[in-house]
């Protein structure tokens, strides 16, 4: 630092200079600049994700994988849950064989809770068939009250005991009923009268809950004319149940093997 007076070279941090004695200006240190700041430091380089390389057998193998191991949870599941229901049904029974009462099990809570939902059941319908002893009986009925319809001279009441079609009727076959009314009304249209009629023994050659072939005879007496006519009859005639009614179905003369002779 110089003298500002005598330009003498003074001493750094003297008041007066040491030749003239002139006061010095007071130094200022000087401080030192700051050094530049240091450059940031360069950004790390980006790290690289690892390219995979998969090929179609790895793929393959994957869902391989992937079923099997579906396909093994299935398997353990369904085990825990057979478990399971083995464990609830041997409950269920040392529960029954401990108190002595059954415990109802669902499907029979679930049976007993639908029939309380539902209507009132409908009675069922028995299948049963009658026994061949009723049928008989039945046959019986029937060919005594269609002979008395025969008495009393009424086509339509007789008529009403056939069939709807009938196979054999004297010689013809496979007649309906109309033809049936049409002949029985012929014979009254001639002016035959039936004054007397019997019905004889009836015999069964077979039968089943459902149909019967009879023969029997028939002592008849009628007046055409003021002619009196008697004669005994013999008939084989078919029978089939139809809606819980014994129709004829078939009917003609045949002769028997020993004759009948009626007082």
């Amino acid at each position: 630092m110089s003298c500002p007076k005598c330009g003498s070279t003074a001493s750094d941090g003297r008041a007066f200079c040491q030749l003239c004695g002139s006061p010095q200006p007071t130094s200022v240190p000087k401080i030192a600049p700051p050094p530049p700041p240091l450059p940031p430091p360069p950004p790390p380089d980006p790290i690289k994700a690892p390219t995979v390389v998969t090929s179609n057998s790895t793929v393959s193998t994957g869902k391989r994988l992937l079923v099997f191991g579906c396909g093994l949870g299935a398997v353990v599941l369904l085990i825990v849950f057979l478990t399971h229901l083995s464990s609830s049904r041997k409950s269920s029974v040392n529960a029954v064989s401990t108190s002595g009462s059954a415990v109802p099990s669902t499907s029979a809570v679930i049976a007993n809770a639908t029939r309380q939902a539902s209507p009132a059941a409908i009675p069922e319908v028995s299948s049963e068939q009658p026994s061949e002893g009723n049928v008989q009986d039945d046959v019986t009925n029937v060919l005594h009250t269609w002979a008395k319809s025969i008495a009393t001279n009424d086509p339509a009441t007789v008529a009403s005991y056939y069939a709807p079609n009938v196979a054999i009727y004297y010689g013809k076959t496979s007649v309906d009923n109309a033809f049936v009314l049409a002949d029985k009304e012929a014979f009254l249209r001639h002016g035959n009268e039936i004054t007397r009629l019997d019905l004889g023994q009836i015999s069964f050659v077979n039968e089943s809950p459902t149909a019967a072939t009879v023969r029997f005879d028939m002592d008849v007496t009628w007046e055409k004319s003021g002619n009196i006519t008697h004669k005994i009859l013999f008939f084989q005639v078919n029978l089939q149940n139809l809606n819980e009614e014994w129709k004829i179905t078939a009917e003609q003369n045949y002769k028997p093997s020993v004759s009948v002779t009626r007082q």
